[in-house]
């Protein structure tokens, strides 16, 4: 009878340790396709990528120092490289293959659609440098049912996303200096 119990306690020990472990092991960390699905269903593709690149980099000083060719080179050199971090911060912020699916579902949603289109909406708003409104403010004009996929999502885990801060990603400076090198031309130091 003792040698049972034993094993039985030794049983349960492992059932609650493959417990405790398993979700770590599922939880994947999210492929680039999903990185990719999800960064344009929120707004942040490519052509997004290339503005934020454009805009950013126009603002700098040094930039005013190039003729238009070697603007647009570092233009292009640079685009990749803030896309690569992008894409990691991303991943930071979404953290596993769970979030982002459920994150690509919801916007599949009729409630998820409008809340998600209004999300793009407030991105290109932001590059154009005009005022959006936020997405939670226009709620009230859509439909119960889209409120109610709103609100069912508001309610899982997969919606803390929105209550991170985006991950830091380097200075323009140091993409400009390594863009300029790949274009043959200099960065000059301030």
């Amino acid at each position: 009878m003792r040698m049972r119990i034993r094993i039985d306690k030794m049983a349960a020990l492992g059932v609650t340790t493959m417990l405790c472990i398993a979700p770590v092991a599922l939880a994947q960390t999210p492929t680039d396709a999903e990185i990719a699905q999800v960064r344009d269903l929120l707004g942040f593709g490519p052509a997004t990528t290339r503005a934020v690149v454009d805009g950013s980099f126009r603002q700098q000083p040094q930039f005013g120092k190039y003729d238009a060719k070697e603007q647009s080179c570092l233009i292009g050199a640079l685009t990749p490289e803030v896309d690569a971090e992008l894409r990691n911060a991303f991943k930071t912020l979404f953290a596993d293959s769970e979030t982002t699916g459920a994150w690509l579902r919801f916007g599949r949603t009729a409630g998820g659609d409008k809340f998600t289109g209004l999300m793009r909406a407030a991105v290109d708003a932001k590059l154009k440098g005009v005022a959006a409104p936020s997405p939670f403010s226009a709620i009230d004009q859509m439909s119960k049912a889209e409120q109610a996929d709103i609100s069912a999502f508001m309610q899982s885990p997969a919606a803390a996303v929105l209550k991170k801060d985006f991950p830091d990603m380097p200075m323009p400076e140091a993409f400009g200096k390594r863009a300029a090198q790949r274009c043959g031309i200099e960065w000059p130091e301030q």
